[in-house]
């Protein structure tokens, strides 16, 4: 079985490895190499496999077989390797992870990640053909990042049903012993309580923090205005995002309130 995570990152992913790979007897990993970024995402919409796609698949094998499951946290997963590890035949359980996507935005926004950054090749420009948002004009990195977090939304729904478990999980129960419990358990994942809680309690575990805060400025709310009445303009359908894992994201209740 694997457990992968659908995120683009910035949401506590390397953490979420950090507490697998103390809490459960499941290989863990955070980023595994090969990475499989943007290179190998755009031969697979080419319809070709990469070498390093076929070596991050034979590693993912072997560890499985010796190990009976495998668990990493990668932003590319619902991007580049998912459509591949299901083609093959992979049993996968996907933890679907959100933070609210305006801090999602800013935080890579604070060091300086964007998909179209050209010292950035992990990330995806927003311009490539098979983007799902056609993001219109000129967008500043918190409106890339925005876009970022919104299209890998609607790339997450478009195979949830080929995945064998989903479970929602939000970056606000890291700090709830109890909620992170119940989604060990959702997850069908025989974790070690006592350990689980020690960690969301003593917050002893690497959480790959800014130096500067993620905070959300008076600017950062009057750019996603702008965006999302760019989307709209442009006929973005904000029905998929009307399910009740968003209900409680600011962002869906203020700015996209057709969604709900």
């Amino acid at each position: 079985m694997l457990y992968l995570v659908s995120s683009i990152g910035r949401s506590g992913t390397r953490y979420l490895s950090q507490l697998f790979a103390s809490c459960t007897a499941i290989p863990s990993f955070h980023l595994a190499e090969p990475y499989c970024h943007a290179a190998v995402y755009r031969a697979i919409n080419q319809a070709e496999t990469p070498e390093d796609l076929e070596l991050k698949i034979t590693r993912i094998t072997e560890i499985e077989r010796n190990s009976g499951s495998y668990f990493e946290s990668t932003p590319v997963f619902i991007r580049g390797l998912a459509p591949t590890l299901l083609a093959r035949a992979f049993a996968i359980k996907v933890i679907h992870l959100l933070r609210p996507p305006l801090e999602v935005a800013r935080s890579y926004a604070n060091r300086e990640s964007y998909p179209s950054h050209p010292n950035r090749p992990w990330r995806l420009p927003l311009n490539l053909p098979h983007c799902l948002l056609h993001a219109p004009g000129d967008l500043t990195p918190f409106q890339e990042n925005l876009c970022d977090w919104l299209e890998n939304e609607l790339r997450y729904q478009a195979l949830e049903s080929r995945f064998v478990t989903t479970v929602d999980w939000h970056f606000s129960d890291y700090d709830h012993p109890e909620r992170m419990a119940r989604s060990f358990t959702a997850l069908g994942v025989d974790g070690n309580r006592t350990l689980l809680e020690q960690h969301t309690t003593a917050r002893d575990l690497d959480r790959n923090p800014n130096q500067k805060p993620t905070e959300i400025s008076p600017e950062d709310l009057a750019q996603a205005r702008d965006l999302v009445s760019r989307l709209l303009d442009n006929g973005f359908d904000p029905a998929p995002f009307s399910r009740p894992c968003y209900a409680d994201l600011p962002f869906f209740q203020s700015f996209l309130p057709a969604a709900s």
